[in-house]
């Protein structure tokens, strides 16, 4: 297979496109936006052409079969539905041209080793970030093996990755995206970031951890469970611990109803995978005769006690 090279360079030949049975409100709509751009409409969809079918990531994800056949797969997990539409996939032009410079991307032979070395790794990457009701889009696959390449890197490209990919202002969204990193990195047998409490009964693991930034006495909780383990899909009651407190993420609460028909707070996982949030309660965090540790082996007796 021929090793095509990346480039963002203008091609040596160009060749002209006849466009025919275009929408009339695709017309207009084109119409409109060249006018908002000052520019004629033929200069405007060349552009746009140009732009979305000469971005070379993106077309890659279109087209490698390797790619294709690993989002059918990814779909398929999750339980979500591909988008039957190739040309709408993950990659806009900024966040391709990003990641060719973090990773020094430059062929397409790059992109196919990555997908390649990455593919152990992808189904984590999917129960971090979808959900089984999403609409998945074409290039998944190439979109999340090249995030678990950023993963595997020093810590200077997992901040260039940050700064020029992942940056949000949305609060704990850094602290997730480290947590999401650590997690790949435990599949590598790398070097963590923020080193934690790793519990791993035979059904999967469970990690606390600090975050930089957090308050002495606040955790971060994540539970999942192994690829092969069939998925929880009711809410799981919290252990109650004396002096500890447990609160689920949102999209991971749930409501457990007890004897007396009352419910109770719980929490439940979402692609084999929860996400909770452990603090201090009443006392001080050195004091509390309930370490962290105590309480992953808690979480795990509730997790074992609901699997089939």
């Amino acid at each position: 297979m021929a090793n095509e090279n990346i480039s963002s360079g203008n091609e040596e030949n160009s060749s002209t496109i006849t466009l025919r049975g275009v929408s009339g409100t695709a017309d207009q709509n084109a119409g409109a936006q060249a006018r908002k751009a000052g520019k004629p409409k033929g200069t405007y969809v060349r552009e746009v052409l140009e732009e979305t079918l000469g971005e070379p990531v993106g077309n890659f994800a279109r087209t490698s079969p390797l790619s294709l056949s690993m989002d059918e797969e990814i779909a398929a997990y999750v339980g979500g539905n591909l988008d039957e539409k190739s040309y709408q996939n993950y990659f806009p032009l900024w966040h391709s041209l990003a990641y060719r410079e973090v990773l020094n991307l430059s062929s397409d032979d790059d992109l196919r080793n990555i997908l390649f070395s990455n593919a152990a790794f992808l189904f984590t990457r999917a129960g971090q970030v979808l959900t089984r009701s999403d609409n998945i889009l074409h290039g998944v696959a190439v979109a999340f093996a090249l995030f678990c390449e950023v993963a595997g890197r020093d810590h200077e490209t997992i901040e260039k990755a940050w700064e020029k990919i992942f940056r949000s202002d949305v609060p704990g969204e850094r602290e997730r995206y480290l947590q999401h990193i650590d997690e790949i990195r435990i599949m590598k047998k790398l070097e963590l970031l923020n080193p934690a409490i790793n519990y791993s009964p035979e059904w999967g693991y469970i990690r606390i951890s600090r975050p930089e930034g957090y308050d002495h006495g606040a955790w971060r909780v994540f539970i999942t469970l192994n690829k092969d383990q069939g998925d929880i899909t009711w809410s799981i009651r919290f252990p109650v611990l004396s002096g500890r407190l447990l609160t689920a993420d949102p999209g991971y609460t749930g409501m457990v109803g007890d004897k007396a028909g009352l419910g109770q707070p719980g929490f439940r996982f979402r692609n084999r995978r929860c996400e909770l949030h452990l603090y201090t309660n009443g006392i001080r965090e050195e004091d509390n005769p309930v370490t962290p540790q105590d309480v992953a082996r808690h979480l795990a007796d509730a997790v074992e006690s609901n699997l089939l």
